[in-house]
């Protein structure tokens, strides 16, 4: 698979990027974090901390988000089973 460069972001609010960070308690118990950077400012409008986050709940978060900004121009995700659901693509 070829690497393709990611497109540059001249305006804040236009591109975004999604990722998931998992990590584990001292009890052991797991976590994810949803963290969501605007690439070209380098704020994060959103940190969803949680045991599980599947893609309705993905979709929630993100129908929180834009709720009260402006829609993007696009999202980049990575190719991980989190985002390969059909929550997230409806």
């Amino acid at each position: 698979m070829s690497r393709v460069a990611l497109p540059t972001p001249m305006h804040p609010g236009r591109c975004y990027a999604l990722d998931f960070v998992h990590d584990r308690l001292v009890s052991g118990r797991r976590f994810k974090c949803l963290t969501m950077i605007d690439r070209c400012s380098k704020e994060v409008p959103v940190i969803a901390v949680e045991v599980s986050i599947g893609g309705a709940r993905v979709c929630r978060i993100l129908d929180q988000v834009f709720a009260i900004r402006p829609l993007l121009e696009t999202l980049l995700l990575d190719n991980k089973p989190e985002f390969a659901r059909t929550a997230l693509d409806a």
